[in-house]
């Protein structure tokens, strides 16, 4: 199979048991839109560095005996070496695939950041930045000439230099990994797509299709904090997104978060950050 038809479809399943080593050559970026499902992918791994960035739909994958689903938002990272299997969570999905060796990050001097404390996958902070450069990446990558291989590489350690600060921001550990858990994970998706209004409890628990009670133990125990703390995170986190991504007013950004009063979305965000979203959004823009 060549690379390009390699890095176009799924790759053949080896056989049962057996671990296979996909080489994409210079197809290392590259974008898939509306996949049908269902597919599998079985256990393989990659010289390479391989990062994919969910448009639509869900992927699901396993890795290290534990399995995890990434939805639109969400990155998923493989180093050299994970052996991992991927599969569908979503009859169609459209995603962005980045792959670059550890040589090409030593020449350009970088360091690819430490991924281990948030799992293989998380939700990328202050995303339309991520998705501008992206798009960089495929008009660079459409020109196929010299120039547009030196310009691919430099956006590369850029991206690589965000995403290390991205993290460096956040505390590993934080429920910014995709782990695949179930009715709980039934009640985050609930919240991230509704943050905007108020949930009550009874109706995450509905979703997740367990008692109450039963309920809030299982989502402290998997998310790490309760519902109402881990609303009030999601909303800090898309405000630090839309701040830094965008010239929307502070004001108009507490409005669509859903709080009635922007003052006390500039208190609870300093309390969150350290900082007001002022400085916030200077800081961000390397003010």
């Amino acid at each position: 199979m060549s690379a390009r038809r390699a890095a176009r479809r799924p790759p053949a399943a080896p056989a049962p048991g057996a671990v296979a080593e996909f080489d994409y050559g210079r197809e290392r970026f590259h974008l898939s839109l509306n996949i049908r499902a269902p597919y599998l992918i079985a256990a393989h791994r990659h010289r390479h560095f391989e990062l994919l960035f969910i448009l639509r739909g869900r992927r699901g994958l396993v890795l290290g005996g534990r399995r995890y689903v990434a939805r639109p938002g969400d990155v998923m990272v493989f180093r050299p070496g994970d052996v991992h299997e991927e599969y569908s969570r979503s009859q169609r999905i459209s995603y962005l695939t980045l792959r670059f060796s550890a040589e090409e990050l030593e020449r350009a001097g970088i360091r690819f950041p430490e991924t281990a404390g948030f799992g293989p996958v998380f939700r990328l902070p202050e995303r339309e930045r991520f998705e501008g450069l992206f798009r960089r990446m495929m008009l660079e990558h459409q020109k196929a000439d010299a120039d547009s291989e030196l310009l691919l590489g430099a956006h590369i350690a850029e991206f690589v230099v965000l995403l290390r600060r991205a993290l460096g921001r956040a505390a590993p550990g934080t429920p910014l990994a995709g782990v695949d858990g179930g009715g709980v994970r039934a009640a985050v998706e609930l919240i991230r797509e509704n943050l905007g209004r108020e949930l009550r409890l009874e109706e995450l628990a509905r979703a997740s299709f367990m008692s109450v009670s039963h309920f809030a133990h299982r989502f402290r125990q998997e998310v790490g904090e309760p519902p109402r703390k881990f609303v009030i995170s999601e909303r800090i986190a898309r405000a630090r997104e839309l701040l830094a991504g965008t010239d929307r007013s502070a004001q108009d950004i507490s409005r669509e978060l859903g709080y009635e009063s922007p003052y006390f979305f500039y208190r609870q965000f300093r309390q969150k950050t350290g900082m007001t979203t002022g400085e916030f959004r200077s800081r961000a823009r390397g003010g």
